[in-house]
């Protein structure tokens, strides 16, 4: 029983259609106009909350880090987890200061 199971397991993965490689989710042009937007909002918010912009400083600074190594090599995804992580940073610190 387990060898018929075993062969049509191993059939069912035989006739799966080869992977290929994945479209990203955004051209470099949409990257760099939301990395644009990600700083203009979060200098904004600086604005609105004036104890943030001292907080988040070095956050902010190291997502416009992480938007200029993106722009000279786009698709990094160890860059691009930078970024995301940075911009939870912020989303955490703006939630925090009073």
């Amino acid at each position: 029983m387990t060898r018929r199971m075993l062969r049509a397991a191993l059939l069912a993965v035989l006739a799966l259609p080869p992977v290929s490689a994945q479209e990203p989710l955004l051209v470099p042009a949409q990257v760099n106009d939301l990395c644009s937007r990600l700083g203009s909002l979060m200098e904004a918010g600086g604005v609105a909350i004036p104890d943030l912009q001292r907080a988040a400083a070095p956050v902010i600074e190291n997502t416009r880090q992480s938007c200029v190594q993106l722009r000279a090599r786009p698709g990094r995804a160890d860059i691009t987890f930078s970024l995301l992580t940075n911009v939870r940073s912020f989303l955490a610190l703006s939630d925090s200061v009073p």
